[in-house]
């Protein structure tokens, strides 16, 4: 599998909302909007908002992922202790 090409400056600084959480961060149809306007610039500018978005849930699913493998290592330990 090849790795997907980097993204411009300017587009990640774009894309970042579309990742935001908590206060202050766009609702999700502010983000919808974001996501089209930037795939309207170009074929490539879709793409990398593609990759972008596939490389969160990539990322987060990983970090799930070691939290959960990480908890059941604390529970075996805290199971030994009690």
């Amino acid at each position: 599998m090849t790795r997907p090409p980097r993204l411009d400056a300017d587009i990640t600084t774009l894309l970042a909302p579309l990742t935001a959480v908590g206060e202050g961060a766009p609702s999700l149809e502010e983000k919808l909007q974001l996501a089209q306007l930037i795939r309207a610039q170009s074929r490539d500018a879709a793409t990398q908002v593609d990759n972008f978005l596939i490389d969160e849930i990539s990322r987060t699913w990983l970090g799930l992922l070691q939290a959960r493998d990480n908890q059941s290592k604390l529970q075996a330990m805290l199971d030994e202790l009690t």
